[in-house]
């Protein structure tokens, strides 16, 4: 059912905390006294519930009513009014249909028709919304009802209040019972329910219900009288009192109300409390002298002396006076304060409310601050530091005896120092302030406007004066002085004056001095160094200083650097970059390094670096300190013993140490290893017909053939004259050996364009897992030597095993 079973519809019904078909039925039973015919139907156009009076319209029993279609029951739209019913959910649940019987229409217009027209007219004009029911039908509503109900249609009217959909839902059955008495004679008194508008809206209405006669027949007259703001503001009222009372009972502050004969007549909590009183009957009925105020002499308040009596006699306020309370034994102080009331139109005060706080712990600390301040004077006058005070405006008022040591004032001479602010206010002109007049006397004559016009900066913006200050002694000593002034402040802020100190400099500008001067011989002997001195801050990685030397080891000047820092970076040979640069990050780097460095021109200078970490007092690390030292010629040599040390300096192929400490390690780690041992066949005859040059020619040509014949990771020597190893895994090992021997007896050109022929004899021996197998690397050789002579005696120029 999309659409309205009827022509004429109400915008809505709410349906309170019903729900579904409970909220149709429910609408029908509160109607079922009302002689209107009121139904309710499903969002289907079935029939749920209908009241007696249904059933006399139709003719029917009600089960002959119920579960029928509307349409099938009342064909005739034009007779039937509704409006929309939801649930709790706010979901359309059905409609509550009031049928209208047309000849109680007519009837009902002919008893307006006939009825004193001056009557009508009268409740026409009356402000009260009123209207005028005759057997359960509306027949007359002033303007007044329909503004308060919401409906501008009589018809829509009389269907709403005959149908209790007017009404909340809590309060609709006693208004159908009201109705049922008030047509069957009764006169019920005055009783209030909620209306409801068609747009929502709730107004609190009493309903008065006064029998009366219209056209010569029985009619009731309704007058309705809105009380929705009075019980608004009645509520508004009642809950701002009740805000006002909880106020004053939570405040700290004690509250007592005092009537002109000194009785109490209230008092909140907090009272009760610091009069040290159990409850707050104590209090309430009983005499205000009754609160022990005693003078100093611990004797009774004399009445002229106490703050109601004085307030009630003089009808004047008494402010924040300060009285002592007896308690047991003890006294406690409070701050009173008494504000008499004065009645409209009277000249005495008919009450007074009296407040006041225990200001015991207050007084107290008072004092204490007085007694710690004159300790402070006794301790400042021989501190260490001088000490100063001002007062908000900048004016000293306090300086101690170490402050005269400094300037050379006594202290009966402070007051001659005057103002901080003598040179003038900013912006301000005054012409007869100087210098001299105020305490920059003191400071030396080329930092005295600096100093004042720091001192006037730190007083407009209400920040600390820090300072190194020079002051010149009458004597004509100068005595350095680190001034530090510090505004003093209340809680909400406002500078109430300024405190500073003052510490004599002159130890630690002897000391910087002397750093100074050392700082002058390091950089000079670090200029001349030759080594590279820099340091690096760590937090922005920029050098600090980086000594001229940098220039020829590098080809940059410092300058370079100090724009650059990751020049140096980038200056490190790309094989060592990777160590470097993981050692140094890894935030401990070694003490001593050595890598190579790529000069400007492109040549390679080796470096040998030491660095120191400083840190803070943290233990965290902000300076790398380093010297790095050219070693190029030392690093050159060292790599030149190394491969004599190491390499055959015919071939420069591993000679036979090398080769027995390699093979040694290979066989320690595990490795799968095979040796071939092979011995050049023919060479003897090379070098006796062609000389000991042809020969080396020989041995360097297969040195290198051997060398390109072999893979990644193997290894090649020269083992002794024309005897060469190769090292290399037990796999493929033979493969290696076939292509040697091709190899080899191929023809070698030597250097005066003859040629010479040479072949090999090969013996291989192998360790597959030398963990289980253990053998060492002279066994394995000689192995492989004993297999090379069996190729020998074989007839030469083939490989065999051992």
């Amino acid at each position: 059912m999309t659409s309205a079973p009827v022509a004429s519809t109400d915008p809505e019904v709410p349906a309170g905390p019903l729900a579904g078909a409970d909220t149709l039925v429910s609408l029908t039973a509160a109607a079922a006294a009302i002689s209107v015919p009121v139904l309710t139907v499903d969002m289907g156009g079935v029939v749920v519930s209908a009241n007696d009076a249904v059933c006399r319209f139709f003719g029917r029993e009600r089960d002959d009513v119920v579960g029928r279609h509307l349409m099938e029951l009342a064909p005739e739209e034009d007779r039937q009014h509704a409006a929309a019913v939801h649930g709790s959910d706010g979901d359309q649940v059905g409609w509550v249909v009031t049928l209208v019987d047309a000849s109680a229409i007519e009837q009902a217009a002919a008893t307006l028709d006939s009825a004193d027209h001056r009557q009508v007219a009268v409740l026409e004009r009356l402000p009260t919304p009123v209207m005028v029911a005759v057997d359960g039908v509306v027949v007359f509503a002033n303007p007044a009802a329909f503004d308060l109900v919401g409906v501008a249609d009589i018809e829509q009217l009389s269907m709403r209040i005959a149908a209790g959909v007017h009404v909340d839902d809590h309060d609709r059955d006693r208004f159908a019972a009201r109705v049922a008495a008030s047509q069957d004679g009764g006169t019920p008194g005055p009783a209030t329910f909620r209306v409801l508008r068609p747009d929502r809206t709730a107004r609190l209405v009493e309903w008065t219900t006064i029998p009366m006669e219209l056209g010569g027949r029985p009619a009731l007259l309704w007058a309705l009288v809105d009380q929705t703001e009075l019980l608004q503001a009645r509520d508004t009222v009642a809950s701002s009192e009740a805000h006002q009372r909880q106020i004053v009972d939570s405040l700290a502050e004690g509250v007592l109300v005092v009537d002109a004969s000194g009785i109490c007549t209230d008092a909140n909590q907090a009272a009760v409390e610091l009069l040290w009183l159990p409850t707050v009957d104590f209090l309430v009925g009983s005499r205000l002298d009754d609160l022990r105020l005693v003078d100093r002499d611990g004797a009774p308040l004399a009445r002229h002396a106490h703050p109601l009596w004085r307030a009630l006699f003089d009808a004047e306020p008494v402010h924040a006076e300060v009285h002592r309370l007896r308690v047991g034994d003890e006294h406690r102080s409070l701050r009173m304060s008494v504000h008499p009331v004065l009645t409209f139109g009277q000249t005495d005060p008919t009450s007074a409310v009296v407040t006041f706080t225990d200001v015991t712990e207050e007084l107290a600390n008072v004092e204490a601050v007085a007694a710690s301040e004159a300790r402070f004077r006794d301790l400042a006058a021989f501190a260490p530091v001088a000490i100063l005070e001002a007062d908000a405006s900048g004016r000293w008022t306090y300086a101690n005896r170490r402050w005269t040591e400094f300037t050379g004032l006594e202290l009966v001479d402070l007051g001659d120092l005057g103002d901080l602010g003598d040179l003038g206010d900013p912006g301000v002109e005054t012409p007869d302030a100087a210098p001299e007049d105020g305490w920059l006397v003191t400071v030396h004559p080329d930092d005295r406007d600096e100093v004042a016009e720091a001192w006037r900066a730190s007083r407009t913006g209400g920040f600390a004066f820090v300072r190194e200050v020079r002051h010149c002694r009458p004597d004509g000593r100068i005595v350095p002085v680190q001034m530090e002034v510090t505004p003093l402040r209340s809680d909400d802020g406002v500078i109430t004056g300024w405190l500073g100190t003052a510490t004599d400099l002159t130890e630690q500008f002897a000391l910087r001095r002397e750093l100074e001067a050392r700082e002058v011989r390091f950089r000079q002997l670090a200029e001349r160094s030759p080594d590279v001195i820099m340091r690096i801050a760590l937090d922005s990685f920029r050098f600090d200083y980086v000594s001229p030397a940098v220039e020829p080891l590098l080809g940059a000047t410092p300058d370079e650097l100090y724009l650059d820092p990751l020049l140096f970076v980038r200056r490190i040979h790309p094989e060592d970059a990777p160590l470097v640069l993981g050692l140094t990050l890894r935030g401990d780097p070694p003490e001593l390094i050595q890598f190579r460095l790529v000069h400007a021109d492109g040549s390679v200078r080796t470096v040998e670096v030491r660095s120191n970490l400083v840190r803070d007092g943290d233990g965290v690390p902000t300076v790398l300190e380093a010297t790095a030292r050219d070693v190029t010629a030392a690093a050159d040599l060292h790599r030149h013993l190394d491969t004599l040390a190491h390499r055959d300096t015919l071939t420069g192929l591993l000679n036979r140490r090398a080769l027995l400490g390699a093979l040694e390690a290979r066989l320690a780690a595990g490795t799968p290893t095979a040796v071939l041992f092979c011995d050049l066949d023919g060479f003897k005859a090379v070098n006796d017909s062609r000389g000991h040059e042809a020969g080396d020619e020989v041995l360097v040509e297969v040195g290198r053939r051997l060398a390109a014949s072999v893979r990644d990771g193997d290894l090649v020597a020269r083992f002794a004259g024309d005897e060469f190893v190769v090292v290399s895994r037990p796999e493929g090992a033979n493969r290696i050996a076939d292509r040697l021997l091709q190899r080899v007896t191929e023809p070698i050109v030597l250097g005066d364009g003859a040629t010479a022929a040479v072949g090999t004899s090969i013996g291989i021996a192998d360790v597959v897992n030398p963990a289980t197998d253990p053998v060492s690397a002279d066994d394995l050789l000689k192995q492989a030597d004993l297999a090379m002579y069996s190729s020998k005696r074989a007839g030469k120029g083939r490989v065999t095993r051992a």
